[in-house]
């Protein structure tokens, strides 16, 4: 079996350019729905994330990926403290991290993540508590470069 390591890096940057650049084109009423794409190229891969419409929705401790003005894209659990201070509390699950708040003004964009693992990929014998376990720190690694 041939083994292979995918990294996936996304532009903050470009993504926010290329978001803004439709959204000029739209009229300032219409809502924008983005689609993170499930089930690429045959796999049984599913959704990695789900766009919140409404910062009220968030549920506090859960992860999300926070588009904003001054900080760009960050995956953080939020806690919400929008009915006290108009803000949200970042917090990263790597301690070396601090948390910290952002207004709520300067959030642009909030998607819910969710994962799955797509087991079409492995053999049996790569499926067992250890290998899944040393897939997700792997994939912790890899997000440092998002």
């Amino acid at each position: 079996m041939n083994n292979h390591i995918t990294v996936l890096e996304i532009d903050g940057n470009a993504l926010k350019h290329n978001l803004q650049y439709f959204k000029n084109k739209l009229e300032n009423d219409t809502k924008v729905l983005v689609v993170v794409k499930a089930f690429g190229y045959g796999s049984e891969a599913s959704e990695i994330a789900k766009y919140l419409e409404n910062a009220t929705d968030i549920k506090d401790g859960k992860t999300y990926v926070i588009l904003t003005e001054n900080d760009g894209l960050v995956y953080k659990r939020v806690y919400s403290y929008i009915e006290e201070k108009q803000s949200l509390l970042l917090v990263s699950d790597n301690k070396l991290y601090d948390p910290y708040e952002v207004a709520i003004e300067t959030v642009l964009e909030i998607w819910e993540y969710t994962c799955s693992i797509n087991t079409q990929e492995y053999d049996e014998h790569e499926l067992k508590i250890s290998s899944i376990a040393q897939m997700f720190t792997q994939l912790g690694l890899s997000l440092i470069h998002i």
